[in-house]
């Protein structure tokens, strides 16, 4: 009888198959969740945001304006907005009858950058 060691050709072939096959099945999965991670983050800052230039302005009959990525400027400190942001950079810019928000993806997620826009009037 012939004492045979390792793998066959075909054993290999359908090993690499296989596992090209389940990357092919797992990648957009992965993607889709970190596309929902996102936009978690991103319609969880801009609401809170939204409540916090209101409540701001009833008081102070004015908008405060952040800039790109400063959630430690003094005015947003104002608006009590202090939370790490993963995904996004956010700025507020006002005008005389209202702002408007944008949220812009971070630079260091690999991808170009994406932009969407609220605004808000009191």
């Amino acid at each position: 009888m012939k004492n045979t060691r390792g793998f066959t050709l075909t054993e290999l072939m359908i090993v690499i198959a296989v596992t090209g096959i389940l990357a092919a099945i797992a990648t957009p999965i992965y993607t889709n969740v970190t596309n929902k991670a996102r936009a978690r983050e991103f319609m969880g800052v801009l609401s809170e945001l939204q409540i916090r230039q209101r409540q701001y302005f009833r008081e102070n009959r004015e908008f405060l304006s952040i800039s790109k990525g400063d959630f430690s400027s003094t005015a947003a400190q104002k608006l009590g907005l202090t939370a790490e942001t993963h995904f996004f950079d956010y700025e507020v810019t006002t005008t005389s009858d209202g702002y408007t928000a944008t949220a812009t993806l971070k630079e260091n997620l690999g991808r170009a950058k994406q932009g969407a826009q609220g605004t808000g009037n009191s």
